[in-house]
């Protein structure tokens, strides 16, 4: 009796002692949970500029720098508002940033946001903005506009009473003009017409006006003084590069991959000294030669080594032949084309 009575108390005391350790060990673990930082495992839009040592870019929850393995966010998208778009002055400390509100009281509204120090401290420039292009191009309900030291000025495109952003895509130039390429809808009372646009940053005017149609494009570029965009043909699988001939946009070259997205493809670019339009497509680039006869190369090592499988988001010039790549999944590269046979190099 007296055995079996120590038996029990020591079961017992066991089951306590292993409640007591599971208690703190579930204590600790929603603890540690409590107390970690937020991941910054997220999705990057768009790379932005590089400033004193700093990569800039935007990702689906804020703006943020990295510098030395180091992540920082400098304005957030969270329960109060959401980061719609974000441009970087070249080379400057000067960043814009569109924030839409999720204030109850509030919700929808945006605010376009001006830091004169790399994101340190912001200042309201103006409300009622609805996009914004990551090199500097915004709209509204009526007008198409492009930010220059702390202004909002106006391009001057058709008259309407209304103005339906259809597509959007900018372009890196190998000059350091910026041009911006806009597909919209333009409505006066009952009558609605495509048009496209090519506007240059700082120049009022468009360079291109154009009757168009519903054509979503998905990339663009200029070049050596002419236009190209790239078509992705849903319907048939198929991807090409046009060409902005006068007032028409014709078919220029069809690529020998398709596009990774259908309607947001702005990985291309074009560097003078290598002389051929890079292309991202789903699973390698395709490097295209211009000219009367154009052709068309497939690539997937080289500068292309370890990013060719990669969701890319953009692709911008850094300096001289340096250009950074933004990736989805929160990582950057740099590919230098004065050297195209180097492998790309993860940014840390």
């Amino acid at each position: 009796m007296k055995k079996a009575l120590i038996i029990t108390l020591a079961i017992v005391l066991f089951s306590a002692v292993m409640v007591a350790c599971n208690i703190d060990a579930t204590l600790g673990i929603y603890s540690e949970v409590a107390q970690s930082t937020p991941s910054t495992d997220v999705v990057l839009r768009e790379y932005l500029g590089y400033y004193d040592s700093k990569y800039f870019y935007l990702s689906d929850d804020g703006v943020y720098t990295l510098s030395s393995g180091t992540t920082t966010k400098i304005i957030a998208s969270d329960d109060n508002q959401r980061v719609v778009g974000a441009f970087m002055e070249s080379g400057t400390a000067k960043l814009y940033v569109l924030v839409e509100s999720k204030d109850k009281d509030k919700m929808g509204e945006t605010t376009l946001k001006y830091s004169t120090d790399a994101g340190k401290n912001f200042t309201d420039l103006t409300t009622g903005i609805m996009g914004m292009l990551s090199n500097g191009f915004c709209w509204n309900s009526s007008r198409i506009y492009y930010m220059q030291n702390s202004e909002l000025h106006e391009f001057t495109t058709n008259i309407c009473d209304k103005i339906t952003i259809l597509s959007s895509l900018s372009s890196d130039s190998e000059t350091d003009d910026e041009y911006a390429f806009f597909s919209v809808n333009e409505t006066t009372g009952d009558t609605t017409t495509n048009r496209y646009y090519v506007l240059k940053y700082g120049q009022n005017a468009p360079e291109k006006n154009l009757e168009g149609d519903s054509t979503y494009y998905c990339g663009f570029q200029y070049i050596g003084g002419e236009f190209y965009l790239l078509y992705k043909d849903t319907s048939k699988n198929l991807s090409y590069v046009y060409k902005l001939n006068g007032d028409k946009i014709e078919q220029y070259v069809k690529l020998n991959f398709n596009l990774k997205f259908s309607k947001t493809q702005n990985a291309t670019f074009y560097d003078p000294g290598y002389g051929k339009l890079v292309v991202k497509c789903s699973t390698y680039f395709d490097e295209v030669t211009l000219g009367d006869s154009p052709s068309v190369e497939s690539v997937k090592n080289k500068y292309a080594s370890n990013i060719c499988t990669a969701d890319i988001t953009n692709i911008k010039l850094r300096d001289a032949q340096v250009y950074v790549v933004g990736t989805v999944n929160s990582m950057m590269y740099s590919i230098d084309m004065g050297n195209p046979d180097n492998a790309p190099v993860q940014i840390k």
